[in-house]
């Protein structure tokens, strides 16, 4: 028997399978969390009408989350043979702009464009910041996602530093981020074990980024084997 007590389902390829997801989160509202969103590899097929439809099923669903999207500069796109950076920036701003208005969370891919994410993170604090200053609590608070979820982050020691040394005031960047890691993506690379050696106790998840759910319970238990033995201050993870 399975020891999951739960998963986050995403269908990012094609909107059309949005209805599949929002199927069976609502089939086992207690199992599946539903996520919608456009991956940035398919950020340039997208047709009209697609963001009030992601809307509207956000609408409908009131505890699902936007993604996977983000921005992916070593993407080369097969059907174009090229990196279509500009496309993944367009798709990727409306639907941060979603997130941030509905106020949901968001899992973030982010490959070879930390510098364009550091730009977007301060130009949010600077307007916290502003709205803070003028005595506007509610609309500063409702400048970001309420979490933002670097999925599969495969930055530096240095670079998730600098992620959250974008502090801002109370309530800013640093409080919303997290770092997840996992198996498929993550462990090829040997700065991984520094990396989840330095994120903060509170600000670390695990995930099986994988395409279905059958290795899904071995990858998390491998990750959080990684995670134990990372000598990190965090409690156990139950290997079970």
């Amino acid at each position: 028997m399975s020891s999951l007590n739960g998963v986050c389902l995403f269908k990012t390829a094609r909107f059309i399978f949005w209805g599949v997801v929002e199927r069976l989160h609502r089939a086992k509202p207690d199992k599946v969390l539903a996520a919608f969103g456009v991956h940035p590899y398919f950020a340039h097929r997208l047709a009209e009408g697609w963001l009030e439809e992601l809307r509207e099923k956000l609408v409908a669903n009131p505890r699902a989350i936007v993604g996977e999207i983000g921005l992916d500069k070593a993407a080369i796109t097969p059907d174009t043979a090229r990196n279509e950076y500009d496309a993944q920036t367009t798709a990727f701003t409306a639907q941060f702009d979603l997130a941030v208005e509905l106020q949901r969370p968001i899992s973030f891919h982010c490959v070879r464009a930390f510098g364009h994410v550091m730009t977007l993170f301060r130009q949010h604090a600077l307007r916290y910041d502003q709205l803070m200053r003028s005595g506007e609590e509610d609309k500063a608070r409702g400048t970001l996602p309420p979490a933002i979820i670097m999925h599969s982050f495969a930055g530096t020691v240095g670079g998730m530093e600098s992620l959250l040394s974008n502090k801002g005031r109370k309530g800013n960047i640093q409080e919303r981020l997290y770092f997840s890691f996992s198996k498929i993506v993550n462990m090829r690379a040997p700065k991984t074990i520094d990396v989840i050696k330095a994120v903060p106790e509170d600000r670390l998840l695990i995930e099986s980024d994988q395409h279905s759910p059958a290795h899904g319970e071995e990858d998390l238990s491998r990750v959080c084997e990684i995670v134990a033995e990372s000598s990190i201050h965090v409690r156990a993870p139950t290997l079970q």
